[in-house]
């Protein structure tokens, strides 16, 4: 554990200093980082953990496990997010992380039940990593859930679909549903679309837009 001092932290730093049971202290993970496989307690409230680099970092005696923090290293600066494997998962760089994924690519520590054929999941996005969290949610796809170049998710042919987006909503829909990561959830599915129980008021008076190649206006709803 690396604790430096008030010079050292940047304004972020200053401002989330929980981490690990130990208060107004700032730890910057970097090559002797272990944290825990689960979500920090200390962090309830709090934004992210500072975490940088891969070295040395494991979930649960996992190798090879990259656990993703810090503002610039998570999808839309939420909370923090460990990405968890069975096999390996390598990482490339801050905004290049790519998951290498076997055929029997699990999430939740188990074989996806989704994946009946047992494809490899392809992510081609740093964005578009497969996380696990408190509050993080967990894109389960077949045999390319994402869209190359784009912040879309697919879940074809699937029967649930978990997209985390503006505040980590569970979308449970029809088949062949798109739905459009990031600010806006905009969900193309039945007439009401239902998110956490509420119809998805983001997507009020929008248009959709699919995922596939080039971001496409689809006519209004």
């Amino acid at each position: 554990m690396i604790v430096r001092g008030r010079r050292d932290m940047t304004v972020r730093d200053r401002r989330d200093k929980t981490v690990r049971g130990k208060r107004d202290k700032t730890v910057r993970g970097r090559r002797d980082m272990t944290v825990r496989g689960r979500r920090d307690k200390t962090l309830r409230g709090r934004r992210d953990m500072t975490l940088r680099g891969r070295r040395n970092m494991t979930v649960r005696g996992r190798r090879n496990t990259i656990i993703r923090g810090g503002r610039d290293m998570i999808e839309r600066g939420r909370t923090d997010m460990i990405v968890r494997s069975r096999r390996d998962m390598i990482g490339t760089g801050r905004n290049n992380i790519k998951v290498r994924a076997t055929t029997d690519k699990t999430v939740r520590g188990r074989r996806d039940k989704t994946m009946r054929r047992r494809r490899d999941m392809i992510v081609r996005r740093w964005r578009d990593m497969i996380v696990k969290g408190k509050r993080d949610m967990i894109v389960r796809g077949g045999r390319d859930m994402t869209a190359s170049g784009t912040r879309q998710m697919i879940a074809s042919g699937r029967r649930d679909m978990i997209v985390r987006g503006k505040r980590d909503m569970i979308v449970r829909g029809r088949k062949d549903m798109i739905v459009r990561g990031g600010r806006d959830i905009i969900v193309r599915s039945k007439i009401d679309k239902i998110v956490r129980g509420r119809r998805d008021r983001t997507a009020r008076g929008r248009r959709d837009r699919t995922a596939r190649g080039q971001d496409r206006h689809d006519s209004k709803k």
